[in-house]
Order: C-alpha cells, then sequence, then structure tokens
C-alpha cells in the first residue's frame, strides 16, 4: 500500500483529475450547436464528439491495472495527466468535425486511467475505518461532475468561447499534474502479463457496437454494407470475447468468477439503464433550453444546476441510511423519484415557466443520489475479496458504456422522431387549407408574401425540433422503469458492505 507524504495536497491532486476527466464527458453538451455551426456538422454528428470520448476511455479502462503495475501507480498517473492536458489543447483548436472526433478519442484513451487509479489511491491513503468517508468524497465528485459540466461549458461558452471548454483543462490539469509528482509516493513496479487478444477482442466489439448508433441513422441501417459489416465485426467481437474468457486459462481480460455473481451482474446491468437515463437527459436537455427555448449557452446551463444540487443532497441523506435501510427499498425510491422528473420533462411546452423547467431536474437529480450509492454497494457485497479489484475495473467500465449508449440511443430517438413529426406536420400545411392562412393572418400576411412560405416552413421545423425533444425524452423515462426489476432479484446482505479494495 502506498503512502503518500501529504494526504491533503494528494488527495486534491487526484479529486481534481478524477473531476476533470468526468466534467469533459458532458461540458461539451451545452456547446453543441455553437460547435456545429463553427466545425460544419449537425448537432446529431456532434454526438461523436461526446461517444467517441466516453467509449475510448471504456476501452482503455481494463488496462489501468497492468499499466500501473508495470510502469508504477505515481508515473502512470502522471503521464495519463499529460496525455489528458495535451489532447484538450488539441481538442481546443480543432478545426473540422473529423479532427474534433480524434483528439476526442486521444482524450478518452489517455483520461481512461484517471477515475480508477483516483479511487486506488483514495483507498490507499485512508485507513479502513475511515474509507467510508473518502469514497463518499470520491463518488461525489464522480456524481456531481458529469452534471454540473453543462452549467461551466454554457458560462465559459457565452463568455469566452466554446473552445474554452477544452482549454480549462490546461491550467488545473497543470495544478494536478504538479501536486501529485510532488507529493504523490511511487508504488512498486510488478511483473504481468496483459491479455492482449481479449484487449482486441474488447475493442472490436465496441468500437464496431458504437459505430452503429453513431452512424446507423445517417446510414439507414441495415439499408447500408458498412453498417451490415460492423454489425457483424461487434457480434464476432463479443463471441470472441466471451469464448476467449471463458477458455483461457491464465489471466483473461476478466475474470469470468465475477460474471457468476448474481449481484454484481445485476447491478451492472441496471447502472447500464441509470446512465441512459442520466446522459441522456444531461444531453437533450442542452439542446430544448437552447434551440427549442431560444436561450442562451448560459441561461441553459443554469437550469441544469438544480439537478447537481439535488443529488448532493440526496448523497448525503443516503450516505446516512445505508446498512439501517434495506438498499433495494433506497433504489427504488430514487428511480420512482427519477421515473416522475423524467415523466415532467416530457411535458415541457413550448412556452416555458421556470417552475416547470426545474422541478423535473429537482427530482430526477435527487432520485440519481437515492439510485447510485446503493447499486455500487450491493454490486460489490456477495463478492469473494480476491475479485474485488478486477471487478471494480469492469464495474466502471460496464457504467461508462451505459452513459455512451444513453447518449447514442436519445440522439437517435431524437434525429428519428424529427422526420417523422416533420412529414406528419407539413401534411397539414397545403395551399388548399387554411392553416397557413390562420398563421400568418395575425403577422399581416398571406401565402403570397414574399418570405411568408419560409416563414411557415420555419415554423414547422421548429414544432418538430420540440416533438421530437420530448419524444426523445421518453427515453429516459423508460430507462427509469427499467431499474424496477431488478429489484426483486438482487440480493441485500445482512452485514455492512465493505469498500473494495483497488489497484
Amino acid at each position: 500500500m502506498s503512502i503518500a507524504k501529504s494526504r491533503a495536497p494528494v488527495v486534491i491532486a487526484v479529486m481534481v483529475a478524477t473531476i476533470m476527466e468526468v466534467l469533459d464527458m458532458t461540458i461539451i453538451n451545452i456547446s453543441l450547436p455553437n460547435m456545429a455551426g463553427q466545425l460544419g456538422a449537425t448537432p446529431g454528428q456532434m454526438s461523436w464528439a461526446l461517444t467517441s470520448y466516453i467509449v475510448a476511455a471504456a476501452i482503455a479502462m481494463p488496462m489501468t491495472g497492468y499499466f500501473s503495475d508495470i510502469l508504477g501507480r505515481k508515473r502512470y498517473l502522471m503521464i495519463s495527466m499529460m496525455g489528458f492536458i495535451a489532447s484538450s489543447l488539441l481538442c481546443g483548436i480543432a478545426a473540422s468535425l473529423s479532427q474534433m472526433v480524434i483528439f476526442r478519442l486521444l482524450q478518452g484513451l489517455s483520461g481512461a486511467a484517471l477515475v480508477p487509479m483516483s479511487q486506488a489511491v483514495m483507498i490507499d491513503l485512508y485507513p479502513p475505518k475511515e474509507r467510508g468517508k473518502a469514497m463518499a468524497i470520491w463518488a461525489m465528485g464522480i456524481m456531481i461532475a458529469p452534471i454540473m459540466g453543462p452549467v461551466i461549458g454554457g458560462w465559459l461558452t457565452d463568455n469566452l468561447s466554446w473552445r474554452w471548454s477544452f482549454f480549462i483543462n490546461l491550467p488545473v490539469g497543470l495544478l494536478a499534474l504538479w501536486l501529485a509528482g510532488r507529493y504523490m509516493e511511487e508504488t512498486s513496479i510488478k511483473l504481468r502479463k496483459m491479455d492482449w487478444f481479449g484487449l482486441c477482442a474488447l475493442l472490436l466489439a465496441v468500437g464496431a457496437f458504437q459505430y452503429v448508433l453513431d452512424k446507423g441513422n445517417e446510414e439507414d441501417w441495415l439499408e447500408s454494407s458498412i453498417i451490415r459489416w460492423m454489425v457483424v465485426i461487434s457480434s464476432l467481437g463479443f463471441s470472441w470475447l466471451v469464448t476467449h474468457i471463458i477458455k483461457k486459462k491464465l489471466h483473461p481480460i476478466f475474470n469470468p468468477g465475477m460474471f457468476k455473481d448474481r449481484n454484481f451482474v445485476l447491478s451492472a446491468t441496471a447502472q447500464v439503464a441509470v446512465g441512459m437515463a442520466l446522459f441522456g437527459s444531461i444531453t437533450l436537455q442542452p439542446l430544448y433550453f437552447e434551440q427549442v427555448l431560444g436561450y442562451t449557452t448560459t441561461v441553459a446551463g443554469l437550469y441544469m444546476i438544480p439537478r447537481g444540487i439535488a443529488s448532493m443532497l440526496s448523497m448525503v441523506i443516503v450516505s446516512q441510511l445505508v446498512g439501517k435501510v434495506d438498499a433495494r427499498l433506497l433504489i427504488a425510491f430514487g428511480a420512482l423519484a427519477g421515473s416522475l422528473g423524467s415523466w415532467g420533462m416530457t411535458l415541457y411546452p413550448l412556452e416555458a415557466s421556470s417552475f416547470s423547467l426545474i422541478w423535473p431536474t429537482l427530482f430526477q437529480g435527487f432520485g440519481m443520489g437515492f439510485i447510485f450509492i446503493p447499486l455500487n454497494g450491493i454490486a460489490y457485497a456477495t463478492l469473494p475479496k480476491h475479485l474485488m479489484t478486477e471487478a471494480t475495473g469492469v464495474y466502471n467500465l460496464i457504467r461508462t458504456l451505459g452513459n455512451a449508449v444513453g447518449i447514442s440511443v436519445v440522439i437517435l430517438l431524437y434525429t428519428r422522431s424529427m422526420q417523422q413529426s416533420w412529414n406528419h406536420l407539413i401534411e397539414h400545411v397545403t395551399p388548399y387549407g387554411n392553416a397557413i392562412d390562420q398563421y400568418l393572418a395575425p403577422l399581416h400576411l398571406n401565402k403570397d408574401t414574399p418570405g411568408a412560405i419560409g416563414l411557415v416552413a420555419q415554423q414547422v421545423a421548429h414544432q418538430s425540433q420540440a416533438l421530437a425533444m420530448l419524444d426523445a425524452l421518453h427515453g429516459t423515462l423508460i430507462s427509469f422503469i427499467l431499474v424496477f426489476p431488478f429489484l426483486f432479484l438482487l440480493k441485500t446482505p445482512r452485514f455492512a458492505v465493505s469498500i473494495p479494495d483497488a489497484h
């Protein structure tokens, strides 16, 4: 176990690195319309900048233990920080969508180790009796950072530029790098093997699957030969990965023993639904506030703050209830509150009051805290101790993939629904009906006025966008509802849940 020269500077260093990495999953959500305009892309295409980062981080995460062992934890942490800082600079100066996606991939690859290594450092810094406090600090950073990302990104975009959503990582990252280099002690180097075949299978499976999600709608799904090939590659990749893990006797990329634990498998699967609900909402809301309601990025970001405040409050409450109340009841309450919040979002009007925009995010944020902590506890409650370290990495991998899938699914629902809504609304807008005359009359225009038909088309597009947004938000509601069936299958142990050790 490594012992830092001084605990406080090391805690600051690893928590800043963690928050920086998780924050970058969502900090550009609020800036997507601005980025799309400057990079010559559509909002749907700009979602690749979100998912490329998350997927790259998910693929690289299983390598954390390997590189921290052969290089030393401190050295690998600092290399990851330097890579993250450099790729953030490249993202800030990107001049096209393709450049942005490539640089975001690099950012995700270099930042993948920051979260699991920060968890390991926090566990090592505190004695067993204080690890609950350490994990509460760590979990709060993991939970609050993606929620506050749009708030910070909105302010930076309005007052400076969307590029500062990346440039901000330079001074912050350099501070964390200096603190880690000065105060953190190195761990001993260990010789170990990496399951490169398993990693290649994971790369093929996840990479091809994400390509299908991101490009499927644009390529008309299975009508496109490249999408069909990607489906085949992803299926083969997953089959190869499963077969390889089962058959490999020594050091597979994932120990198959953890997948025999019902609580771990169910909790990880439920976490996918939770990630889809949270990241789906965080992705769609800024688009709704800016493109439908016409708010500035700063104002849109401010409307995201209630979710973060509610999450922090609920996590404080839950930390006092864990071990005293059945974890399944806490999760059920959280899923109910989250469902109510998502339902409220599906009722967003075209001219919304502050109250109608805030109360759904309050309920959703409050519910997330009640789900996140107990679900993490149950995931490890019945696992054998020797599987704890590896299970932590796999759980974070599945959680990260769930976030990426959530973003892709809601953007898919949004773009498909917008096309359908446009086709449906345009059926009622014909030169032979009264709809156009009724709309133009209060504006003192008629069908023959130059630009009048263009104005009607603009309004139809606006209405289609609003309807599509509300349809896509139904996907987050379904995600919360999907959590409930897992509660009947989870087992809650009578003993207190321990904090897993980590590398």
